[in-house]
């Protein structure tokens, strides 16, 4: 009876970890179809269980949300019933170490693939990237901790390369039986940092960190044993190698290596490659991107004072924003498409509501004018660019004593 219950605990740990890989939605650039999978077989389902229960939620699984906790426990259920069905079968004792090996085998890639996305994301800087002026004319009482987080990472690319070694590493070391061991124990503390700082700093994606942490744990549990005896009990002890698919024909098995491999490679590294931008900090702004001061008011040929209007600077975001900050620091951000031959900015807000403002750019000068519209009256806003590159959170300064900091 112990034993059918160990049995029944390890397979429900396999399949549950098999069909979260699988449904648990993840924007994969090559396998486009795996972010909707989850919602395509479960979505109708989940979402008339959590009407049914008076549960109000997003209707489709994404990072967090209501609905992806429901698909969890419903895979959950699905392992422990299938675990347990199969306990009553004759054939499962044959078929199992086979059917575990590729399931763990699967994993081990999976993660891997993981790893390796987000680790060339923090090396490439498409991750934590430098933030935007918006953000850096923001007080910092006034950002939430996730997205401080977020821009503080961005500030130095020297750490991003550090963490992003430390995730593509283990990478490496799990694709090969020999190094599998060796990147499972790097792996598991980075991914535990991950865990913390999405708990630490409220970062949506906290399913998705446990869910690699227990793939990590899960992979490295068969050797547990034999670090207990070793380091706990000062024991002679010995690792033996976890085993994977048995594949018999050689040239098979290479090939669906590096099947594995060239997909593990393509997903992560493709999009650098085909652009050719290996710094997103240094890629190509859209035009008229960054910061801008009020300087001046008008209404039709009156100057006015700056606070007439309580616009006190003018962003325009790299992802195709308008942003207006207030005397109070506060922020409205706009839609932004710029129509270059009639010098006119076209705004959508988030009720899909639409405004036309007019602009004039004065390059040499750096003086914007720009179009804003107040009580139903037409104010002109002439801007000052601001040179948001030499603020101090963006200099890369380096102090081997504390004697040269000024």
């Amino acid at each position: 009876m112990k034993n059918s219950i160990k049995l029944w605990g390890i397979s429900t740990c396999y399949f549950g970890l098999f069909l979260g890989a699988l449904f648990i939605p993840f924007p994969f650039r090559f396998i486009p179809f795996q972010l909707s999978l989850g919602q395509f077989v479960f979505g109708d389902f989940l979402a008339w269980v959590l009407d049914r229960n008076g549960v109000l939620a997003a209707p489709e699984i994404t990072s967090d949300s209501i609905a992806l906790y429901a698909l969890l426990f419903l895979l959950l259920l699905l392992a422990a019933g299938s675990s347990l069905l199969l306990l009553w079968s004759k054939k499962w004792q044959t078929y199992q170490p086979g059917i575990f090996n590729f399931i763990r085998t699967f994993l081990t890639y999976y993660l891997a693939m993981q790893l390796m996305k987000y680790g060339c994301d923090k090396l490439f800087k498409a991750q934590f990237y430098l933030p935007e002026p918006n953000l850096l004319y923001t007080p910092l009482g006034q950002i939430s901790k996730d997205l401080l987080f977020w821009s503080t990472m961005g500030l130095s690319y020297s750490y991003n390369i550090f963490m992003g070694l430390l995730e593509v590493l283990p990478a490496f070391l799990l694709l090969f039986p020999r190094t599998r061991l060796i990147g499972l124990l790097i792996a598991l503390p980075v991914l535990t940092n991950i865990v913390a700082i999405n708990f630490g700093f409220d970062i949506s994606v906290k399913v998705y960190s446990i869910f690699l942490w227990a793939i990590a744990f899960f992979l490295w549990s068969p050797f547990f044993k034999s670090f207990y005896d070793f380091l706990i009990l000062q024991k002679p002890s010995q690792i033996k190698q976890s085993p994977s698919i048995s594949i018999q024909t050689t040239w098979l098995k290479t090939a669906l290596k590096i099947f594995a491999i060239s997909l593990l490679l393509l997903e992560s590294l493709f999009p650098y490659v085909r652009t050719g931008q290996f710094n997103a900090d240094q890629s190509p702004r859209p035009y008229l991107h960054g910061a801008y001061e009020v300087i001046e008011v008008s209404l039709e040929d009156q100057k006015l004072a700056v606070e007439t209007v309580g616009i006190q600077k003018i962003f325009v975001h790299r992802n195709g924003y308008l942003i207006f900050q207030n005397q109070q620091n506060q922020m409205q951000d706009f839609k932004l498409d710029i129509d270059l031959l009639n010098q006119q900015f076209h705004l959508s807000d988030y009720q899909q509501n639409q405004s036309v403002l007019h602009y004039q750019y004065l390059e040499e000068e750096g003086i914007l004018f720009v179009q804003y519209f107040q009580n139903d009256q037409a104010y002109w806003l002439k801007t000052r660019s601001l040179d948001w590159r030499s603020l101090p959170a963006l200099q890369n300064d380096f102090h081997w004593t504390i004697e040269d900091i000024e």
